[in-house]
């Protein structure tokens, strides 16, 4: 009951809302460690399902190896955008403006529901 209590208690303050009991590990790191959030060679696979539910628009992109941002996907308010990826793969949340919104680091093999 305890370990149920704690995976909805990280569900509310991370955004991030595993999609079994085993999938904990898709980690909010904050916009202020971006710099140091540059993907990392893996072979573990991801599906992470974006929902965008609070901005007009949310730029969805992938952070290179170099740290170097690439647009994948623009997700309309109450829509959802369904990546494939891989574990240590790091994706940030952008608005319009380009102001980061959330910087996720799925680090484990799964599937992660990503609330923005």
């Amino acid at each position: 009951m305890k370990l149920i209590l704690f995976l909805f208690l990280l569900s509310l303050v991370s955004g991030c809302v595993p999609t079994s009991k085993q999938d904990i590990s898709l980690t909010d790191v904050g916009c202020e460690n971006i710099d140091t959030s540059r993907s990392k060679l893996n072979d573990y696979k991801v599906t992470i399902n974006f929902i965008n539910k609070n901005y007009p628009k949310a730029n969805l992109f992938w952070i290179d190896f170099e740290g170097k941002e690439v647009l994948y996907n623009i997700i309309d308010k109450g829509e959802e955008a369904i990546q494939e990826s891989y574990a240590y793969h790091s994706w940030v949340i952008r608005d319009e403006s380009g102001n980061c919104l959330r910087v996720f680091l799925p680090n484990a093999e799964g599937a992660f529901q990503a609330v923005i």
